[in-house]
């Protein structure tokens, strides 16, 4: 599948496929459904756009619960113990590498990495929407002037 071709998964479970190539390809002949269709495209692409990133900040949210609660888990006295007998010494690093060595926040990392990727791609197609209505305004504007100089001409 091409970069351009997009597969989308909506809160039901549908996917959607998109072409990015179709979508964002303006035609002048066209110009006026182009100019109709336009607001509906940017909202579409703009809710995914936020459902991803509040997505990602919930994904981030749970991880930062986990790490707190090995955390405290790891600083139970008797845990430390358990660790000192074992011969470690008792440091932030490892505490911190215990933590992220958990396979628990290991799949979590994996999530957020993966959220934080299809808030990026997202926000990326976003951003040529925008860049599109800048185009769209500009083949507006060259039609408006053709108009008025072709009744000029007349």
């Amino acid at each position: 599948m091409s970069i351009m071709q997009v597969e989308v998964t909506l809160d039901d479970g549908t996917v959607v496929k998109r072409d990015l190539n179709q979508e964002l390809n303006i035609s002048s002949a066209l110009l006026d459904d182009e100019i109709q269709a336009f607001p509906g495209q940017l909202c579409w692409w703009s809710l995914l756009a936020a459902q991803a990133r509040a997505e990602r900040e919930i994904n981030e949210k749970t991880t930062k619960a986990l790490e707190a609660d090995l955390s405290l888990e790891l600083r139970n006295p008797l845990h430390i113990k358990t660790l000192q007998d074992e011969g470690y010494r008792i440091t932030e690093d490892l505490i911190t590498s215990r933590i992220r060595s958990s396979e628990s926040w290991r799949t979590l990392n994996k999530e957020w990495s993966q959220a934080r990727a299809k808030e990026l791609k997202l926000d990326a197609i976003v951003r040529s929407f925008e860049a599109k209505h800048d185009l769209i305004i500009q083949k507006n504007a060259d039609r408006r002037q053709e108009k008025r100089l072709d009744e000029f001409n007349k």
